[in-house]
């Protein structure tokens, strides 16, 4: 019960730092993305961990972003 309540929490973190993403600009928008990411990820072992399987194949370059 108590993994379940985590994993709402998680992704209401993240909902809510979706409404980030509303601002314009693509560096605003790719830091929501990335804060949605580590608030899903929970660790930042499995946030490395995600982001090493996104740039495994070699088209994509992580990036952070700045907050809007």
């Amino acid at each position: 019960m108590q993994e379940i309540q985590e994993l709402e929490a998680r992704i209401r973190i993240a909902l809510d730092v979706a409404r980030g993403g509303l601002n314009d600009g693509a560096h605003h928008k790719m830091h929501t993305i990335d804060q949605m990411v580590r608030a899903l990820t929970a660790t930042e072992e499995a946030y490395a961990t995600w982001v090493a399987d996104v740039e495994e194949d070699g088209e994509y370059e992580w990036d952070i972003g700045i907050p809007g």
